[in-house]
């Protein structure tokens, strides 16, 4: 789900969406891209989302089409409001089962694929702004990392200071330059 009226935010949208279109992981998994707030004068239109997001010209016909054994991707856009409830229903009516499933299976991916990018980075302590959830803690634990969420996000920015770390927004790219040893701390 993106904001439509933001057109700002577009190109942080589309980053994130070409991130998720090329991992093989998520290779045969519908994607629905929601454009939301078109409650609001000026949003982009169900036409000018794909202009914007890069799927122009790769939306698969809002189930139109036949697909099965196609080896095609389903791609759509839909605009909604959430606010007024409507639009986002038509995106989420699925013919098969298996797609449900599937979409199920790319969660879980990708999920795990977020672990364990924490684990190879080398991390022992991964401390984050939004909860971390049973799994993931539980996760952490039994490769001995330790893990806090709902850490307050100046409360992260001191430790980064007093540490040299920095605060990264994603598990994707991590670089040795994001990462700081305890040794060089203490």
């Amino acid at each position: 789900m993106m904001d439509a009226y933001d057109k700002e935010r577009f190109v942080k949208s589309k980053k994130e969406l070409d991130a998720l279109l090329s991992d093989e992981s998520l290779a045969t998994v519908p994607f629905l891209i929601l454009g939301n707030k078109i409650n609001i004068p000026y949003d982009a239109s169900e036409y000018e989302l794909p202009y914007y997001m890069g799927p122009e010209g790769l939306t698969s016909g809002k189930g139109k089409a036949n697909l099965k054994n196609s080896g095609v991707r389903p791609l759509e856009v839909f605009v909604c409001s959430i606010v007024r409830k409507m639009g986002y229903d038509d995106g989420f009516k699925l013919s098969d089962p298996l797609q449900y499933q599937s979409i199920v299976d790319a969660e879980w991916n990708i999920i795990y694929d977020k672990l364990d990018k924490c684990v190879q980075s080398g991390a022992k302590i991964v401390l984050s702004r939004l909860a971390i959830g049973d799994l993931a803690t539980q996760y952490f634990a039994d490769r001995d990392i330790f893990c806090a969420g709902r850490v307050v996000e100046d409360d992260l920015h001191l430790v980064a200071a007093a540490t040299g770390g920095i605060v990264q927004t994603s598990v994707n790219n991590l670089i040795d330059e994001v990462m700081i040893s305890i040794d060089t701390v203490l």
